[in-house]
């Protein structure tokens, strides 16, 4: 663990193109840092387990290498070992950047927001939201798991206006007037 070194990956001042986020990506390094920490809970040397979750994140900063949906795991282990900032502090980043993207296909026009990969897309963003939800809960974390599932519920309000569905917004304003 101690050997992990990747040139300046860490480094803000270095830039982390598409390219090497993929090969990031496709080497799935903070994934064999999680089963390094799962093994070592399950051996009970759980401050070694947080120490290499702890390096992952060092070496592989999210500001750096972008958080994505294989991170998930990382937020139940860290509860489990007692480090509930630590946790929080994922569960939000990894929402915010799954809201981001439900947001944006919500702003789609409904022809545009049908095409079966925004479809997939869509479905993946609210699963890993639901695992946030249950995850933060089971901590405890009801004020966080309540946030995280308002801002969703909010998107998908039927009364909140749809950018394409302006008919809404004529009704609206024109109550206001009245």
């Amino acid at each position: 663990m101690n050997k992990f070194e990747w040139g300046n990956i860490k480094n803000p001042k270095v830039n982390i193109d598409h390219f090497h986020d993929n090969t990031i990506a496709v080497m799935r390094y903070r994934n064999t840092f999680l089963r390094l920490a799962e093994a070592l809970i399950a051996e009970g040397k759980n401050d070694k387990a947080v120490a290499v979750l702890d390096k992952s994140l060092e070496e592989l900063p999210t500001s750096q290498v972008p958080i994505d949906n294989n991170i998930l795991n990382y937020i139940p282990l860290y509860y489990a070992l007692g480090e509930t900032e630590k946790a929080d502090n994922l569960a939000r980043e990894l929402a915010v950047k799954n809201y981001q993207m439900l947001r944006y296909i919500h702003s789609l026009s409904p022809s545009d927001a049908q095409s079966g990969e925004l479809q997939q897309e869509q479905r993946m963003n609210l699963e890993v939201i639901r695992y946030l939800i249950a995850y933060t809960r089971n901590a405890g974390r009801h004020e966080l798991a309540k946030s995280i599932q308002n801002q969703v519920e909010n998107l998908y309000n039927p009364t909140s206006i749809h950018p394409y569905q302006p008919e809404l917004e004529k009704s609206v304003d024109s109550s206001k007037q009245s």
